[in-house]
C-alpha cells in the first residue's frame, strides 16, 4: 500500500534540491536555446512520487512529461523515472515558485530565471524561430522532415512540433508519394513504371 504524501512547493523544492537538474548546453549548437530542460530523476521501482508532483503542477498550469527507462546492462538495476519541464513559460513559473525554498540549487535557479528573462535569451529565441521557419519552407519545397531539419542543424521532431503549433500537420502519405514522383528524374520515373508493370504481370501470371 502506497503511503499518502502531501505535495507542496516546499516539498517539491526539497525534492528538486536532491534529485533535480537544470540542463544547459551553452555551446552545443548556435541554433539551440541555452536552457534545455528542468528535470527531476529517480531510480526507484515506482514513479508514484513523480506522478503526484506532475498532478500538482498540472493543476497550476505547468505541464510536464514523465519518462521511464530500464538499463539493459543489468536486469536487477532499478528503472529510471524522469519528470521534465520544457518551455520558457513553464520553466519560469516552476522556478519562481520553488526558488525561495531551495538551498542547494538556489543560485542555479536564480541564474536560470534571470537568463530566461534577459534580452540575450529573447534574441537567441528569435534566431531559433527564424531557423525553424527556414526549415519549414524547405519542407514545403519538397524536403522531408529529416532532410529539412538536417539542413538547418535542428532536430526533426522540433521542426514537426513547430509546424503542428502552426496548425500544419505535414504531408500525408499520398501527398508524399505524389511529390516523390513529381521530383523524380524522368529517366528514373520511366524505369519505376516499367518495373511496376513487370511486377503486375508476374502477379497476374501466378494467380
Amino acid at each position: 500500500m502506497k503511503t499518502p504524501i502531501i505535495i507542496s512547493w516546499q516539498y517539491i523544492a526539497g525534492f528538486f534540491d536532491g534529485e533535480g537538474c537544470i540542463s544547459t548546453h551553452d555551446k552545443a549548437s548556435p541554433n539551440r536555446n541555452n536552457i534545455q530542460a528542468i528535470t527531476i530523476v529517480q531510480k526507484v521501482d515506482s514513479n508514484f512520487v513523480l506522478e503526484e508532483i506532475q498532478k500538482f503542477l498540472a493543476k497550476r498550469n505547468i505541464p510536464s512529461h514523465l519518462y521511464n527507462s530500464r538499463s539493459a546492462g543489468n536486469i536487477n538495476w532499478k528503472p529510471t523515472h524522469a519528470l521534465t519541464i520544457s518551455g520558457k513559460k513553464e520553466q519560469l513559473a516552476f522556478l519562481r515558485w520553488i526558488k525561495k525554498y531551495l538551498v542547494v540549487k538556489k543560485d542555479k535557479a536564480t541564474q536560470t530565471v534571470n537568463y530566461l528573462q534577459s534580452t540575450k535569451y529573447r534574441k537567441k529565441r528569435k534566431t531559433r524561430v527564424s531557423v525553424l521557419e527556414s526549415a519549414r519552407q524547405d519542407y514545403k519545397n519538397g524536403l522531408s522532415f529529416r532532410e529539412a531539419a538536417g539542413k538547418r542543424h535542428i532536430d526533426a521532431g522540433t521542426l514537426r512540433r513547430y509546424m503542428l503549433s502552426l496548425g500544419e500537420r505535414g504531408r500525408s502519405v499520398k501527398e508524399s508519394v505524389e511529390l516523390w514522383h513529381k521530383t523524380m528524374p524522368a529517366t528514373k520515373r520511366e524505369k519505376l513504371k516499367a518495373s511496376m508493370k513487370r511486377s503486375a504481370k508476374k502477379r497476374w501470371a501466378v494467380s
